[in-house]
């Protein structure tokens, strides 16, 4: 309106190239979100699923803040696929009421087993094999199907946090080298605007 605009920082453009670099990219792995897919998104994301709400919290129009989801909602997809990591991070055993870690249950050997999965033979009671992370984890510790401490619970929660934190960082390794790999191909070239 006075005739004046102010120009976007390169940081601003080189960001936005990417993001578009990244989205083509999604499209042409067939990549697509439904509005389904957008509402869980901006709910586990943005803490709603209202686009009216988001505008206003952040300064665009209602269509914007739909783009704004759709986008962010794509290249999430497109950073699992990439990523291929089906991982989740472990929940920790709920902590004994007395406050007492050698206190057993079957509880905590249920959790112990869900935790180890295939790594568990429940037809013979014991680790399918001794090499195993868990088997490993518990080698010096008696562990059965029947009981289990909160102590036991903590090693089964560190060990699957440990794997889960391995399998994220090579699944964000990976990633990082797919969108460098994508921009390295790209050109652009950024000028200064002088009045």
């Amino acid at each position: 309106g006075d005739g004046n605009y102010t120009a976007p920082s390169a940081d601003v453009i080189l960001s936005y190239v990417r993001n578009k670099i990244l989205l083509d990219a999604a499209e042409d792995e067939g990549i697509t979100v439904s509005s389904k897919e957008m509402k869980k998104y901006a709910e586990d994301s943005i803490g709603t699923s209202d686009y009216d709400t988001m505008a206003k919290q952040y300064g665009v129009s209602k269509d914007q803040a739909k783009q704004i989801v759709r986008q962010s909602a794509t290249l999430q997809k497109l950073k699992k696929k990439v990523g291929d990591s089906s991982a989740s991070m472990p929940t920790a055993p709920t902590e004994p009421a007395d406050g007492n870690e050698e206190t057993a249950s079957k509880d905590y050997a249920d959790y112990i087993i869900n935790l180890a999965g295939d790594e568990w033979d429940s037809s013979k009671g014991t680790w399918k094999d001794a090499d195993g992370t868990y088997a490993k984890a518990f080698a010096d510790d008696a562990f059965t199907a029947d009981s289990a401490t909160y102590k036991q619970a903590m090693t089964a929660y560190y060990t699957a946090y440990q794997q889960y934190s391995s399998q994220a960082s090579s699944a964000s390794s990976k990633w990082t080298e797919y969108a460098n790999g994508l921009y390295a191909k790209a050109n652009i070239s950024i000028y200064g605007l002088f009045a």
